[in-house]
C-alpha cells in the first residue's frame, strides 16, 4: 500500500525520465561541455591603472591592434541589437579583431569601465589546437602591450 495521497504526485516524478532518454540527456550535455572547453584561447591581462594620461581604451586598443596588423569586426550591441565597433555589456567595453597576417586568428578584448582592467583572448576560430601562428602572434601582442603598459601590467597565459 503506498502513503502517497489520490490525486497527488510526487514532485520528483515530474523529472523522471525513461533509463534511455536520461542517458542520452547525459550524452548530449557531455557533448555540449567537451565543445564548450575545447576552445583554446590564449589570455593576457593587463592593469592600466597606473598610466598616466590614459584616453579612452577602446580608442588606444584600437590603435594598437591596427599597427599590428589586426582588422577591428563589428560585434552586436546586446541593448540595440545593431552591429557596433564597440559593444558595451556587463560593466565592459568588447571589441573583436581578427589577423589580416592569419585570418584565423581572433583576439576578443574586454575593457571593465570601472577600472580600466583589459582581457584578451586570442584565439583559432576553427578551434584547432594552437600553432606557431598563433604562438607569433600571442608574442608579438605581449610584447606590444609590455612596451605600451609595462611588463609588471602584464600577465598571459597560452595553452
Amino acid at each position: 500500500m503506498s502513503n502517497r495521497q489520490p490525486g497527488r504526485r510526487s514532485s520528483a516524478a515530474f523529472f523522471q525520465l525513461p533509463r534511455a532518454g536520461t542517458q542520452a540527456f547525459v550524452i548530449c550535455l557531455l557533448a555540449i561541455m567537451t565543445a564548450c572547453a575545447t576552445q583554446q584561447a590564449a589570455t593576457l591581462k593587463v592593469d592600466p591603472r597606473h598610466v598616466a594620461g590614459a584616453q579612452y581604451s577602446p580608442e588606444e586598443l584600437n590603435r594598437m591592434m591596427t599597427i599590428l596588423g589586426y582588422q577591428r569586426l563589428r560585434v552586436k550591441d546586446p541593448v540595440t541589437e545593431q552591429s557596433v565597433a564597440v559593444a558595451e555589456k556587463q560593466g565592459e567595453y568588447r571589441m573583436l579583431f581578427q589577423s589580416l597576417e592569419d585570418n584565423n586568428i581572433r583576439v576578443d578584448i574586454h575593457i571593465v569601465k570601472a577600472d580600466g582592467r583589459i582581457a584578451l583572448y586570442l584565439y583559432n576560430i576553427n578551434n584547432s589546437p594552437p600553432g606557431d601562428s598563433s604562438l607569433h602572434l600571442y608574442e608579438q601582442l605581449r610584447q606590444r602591450l609590455q612596451f605600451e603598459y609595462g611588463a609588471e601590467h602584464v600577465s598571459g597565459s597560452f595553452p
